[in-house]
């Protein structure tokens, strides 16, 4: 992935990497471009290998970096509930009023 279009990630990403990862290396990701953008967290581990990131001694148990994103995107959410939390605030007198959103998402 080219520094360019890590540059013009406008959404919420969460990139967890392995250190030992044997097809693509840590040094080949644009890591200062990743960090210079506010909408990318960056999550770079020890050990994992390449889609290794077992909860425990099988891969039947399912992938920590499962909860990883659950918290990941739980802490999404609660900031998005409160900027439009706010954005209501802002609103309230002003004779504007937010129109209600398309569909429901269930909470995680």
């Amino acid at each position: 992935v080219g520094e360019g279009l890590v540059r013009r990630v406008a959404r919420p990403l969460l990139v967890v990497h392995a250190r030992d990862d044997p097809v693509v290396p840590v040094w080949s990701l644009p890591l200062a471009a990743m960090a210079s953008n506010p909408h990318i967290v960056t999550a770079i581990t020890r050990h994992g290998g390449h889609i290794g990131y077992t909860a425990g001694a099988t891969p039947l148990l399912g992938a920590w970096t499962d909860r990883v994103l659950v918290h990941y995107l739980r802490a999404i959410l609660a900031r998005e509930e409160e900027r439009e939390g706010r954005e209501q605030g802002e609103m309230r007198g002003s004779g504007c009023r937010r129109l209600p959103p398309l569909c429901e998402h269930s909470k995680l």
